[in-house]
């Protein structure tokens, strides 16, 4: 929120949101920035892609689905190995649920890629007289959960400077993309390591549940109504706060699995890892990183300011304006 004795305002010439199926000749020359990144920001797009493809070919190379609609593989599937190692877990109804969770985020992200791409936007506000710098309140890429168009905006701007080196956009693709299947943002991947392992989920988890290192779990109310469902009980954001639901959490493995499977940036780091044959902790040995305050050298309100705008053109395409 902007302090009440500040007042900025973006002109809406300055910014240019750019379909991802648009030519790059329809770009203006004063964004002649993105002119230079766009043929990156393509790419990471087909990586993104990519992974989910090659994610659910390995899957169901060995799973199939028999005649009652149940999915079945064999005790050794890759996949199983892997979510196995990620939940620290042997209970077969946790990992039963967990791959036919994985297999839905699949199907779904794969019918989202091969759509059209053109619900895909690149936004900027970095121009030839006014180069944009980093702003920590802005997302790198957002959806709207209500948007009928489904569509990722790509704050293109956000990863020239961006603070954690190991940010990728094609995960960051990802990510957005399994939100267009309702994925949640419970929690980061994680924020006080150099890169986010799948091995170290469960870990961020525990550390969120004891309050260490800054993490948080954000209380979904859409997650606890389905959760409430599959217990016979109603629940939801006003009779379970945050500490009884991270009680919960501590006392329901299944629960805190679901969380592992349905937290968009872990799914993200899932998909890759499978799709690129890494293993869940092929990362691990690193020093974790000091919680570091960014800082930009330019004006705090202009990308927040931007993101609202962005946000404002979204709801205005929504309801057919």
């Amino acid at each position: 929120m902007l302090p009440k004795s500040e007042k900025v305002i973006i002109d809406r010439a300055d910014f240019y949101q750019h379909k991802l199926t648009d030519p790059i000749e329809n770009i203006p020359p004063r964004f002649e920035s993105l002119r230079k990144k766009l043929p990156h920001i393509l790419n990471e797009i087909r990586i993104a892609k990519k992974n989910v493809m090659k994610a659910k070919k390995l899957f169901m190379r060995s799973a199939m689905f028999n005649k009652f609609h149940v999915l079945t593989y064999p005790d050794n599937h890759p996949v199983k190995a892997y979510l196995k190692q990620v939940l620290r877990t042997v209970d077969e109804e946790i990992l039963d649920q967990s791959m036919n969770r994985f297999l839905f985020y699949l199907n779904e992200m794969e019918q989202y890629f091969d759509g059209p791409l053109d619900k895909i936007i690149i936004a900027t506000c970095s121009t030839t007289n006014d180069r944009y710098l980093h702003n920590t309140l802005c997302p790198m890429v957002f959806s709207m959960p209500l948007d009928s168009g489904n569509r990722i905006v790509i704050m293109a701007d956000a990863f020239d400077v961006q603070p954690i080196p190991t940010t990728k956009l094609h995960l960051t693709a990802l990510h957005e993309a399994s939100h267009r299947s309702d994925s949640v943002d419970f929690i980061l991947s994680p924020t006080t390591r150099d890169a986010g392992d799948a091995c170290e989920f469960m870990d961020v988890i525990d550390e969120a549940l004891l309050n260490q290192y800054a993490e948080f779990i954000d209380n979904n109310s859409f997650f606890l109504k389905a959760y409430g469902h599959s217990i016979g009980r109603e629940l939801n954001t006003d009779n379970v706060p945050w500490p009884i639901f991270h009680e919960l959490i501590k006392r329901d493995p299944m629960l805190k699995a679901n969380i592992v499977m349905d937290n968009a940036d872990f799914i993200a780091i899932m998909i890759s890892d499978i799709a690129n044959n890494v293993k869940f902790n092929h990362n691990y040995r690193r020093a974790r990183r000091p919680v570091r305050d960014v800082t930009s050298v330019v004006s705090d309100f202009t990308v927040p300011l931007l993101f609202r705008l962005v946000c404002s053109e979204i709801e205005a395409w929504s309801t057919g304006y």
